[in-house]
């Protein structure tokens, strides 16, 4: 039983909401994150349509949980001018399509 609970609380920790989870999506290059040049407070966020446990990148939802997380310390607030998907292939393995969404976000400054 003991075994158990530790296993559910390594997956878990290692859900996509959770900070680790969101550092592991960025460092397997399936989230991106990138000031836009010459436009002040402005991003381009990337999110693949990768799941998770607890999170499906396919869903404008959880694409604004992205922003939130990765934005939370330099804006008091967000705003999504445009969600624009761009077909990308299929996985490996699968005939799942695999689709980027490019997000341009504007920034309110804290």
């Amino acid at each position: 039983m003991r075994m158990k609970i530790m296993g559910l609380a390594f997956l878990l920790a290692g859900c996509s909401s959770t900070d680790f989870g969101m550092n592991q999506m960025v460092q397997s290059k399936n989230i991106g994150i990138s000031a836009v040049a010459g436009q002040q407070d402005t991003y381009q966020v990337e999110v693949f349509n990768v799941k998770d446990a607890d999170w499906d990148g396919a869903k404008p939802e959880d694409r604004s949980k992205v922003v939130d997380f990765f934005l939370k310390e330099q804006c008091a607030s967000t705003r999504v001018i445009s969600d624009t998907p761009v077909p990308s292939g299929t996985y490996p393995f699968t005939t799942k399509a695999r689709i980027k969404h490019t997000l341009l976000v504007r920034c309110t400054p804290k």
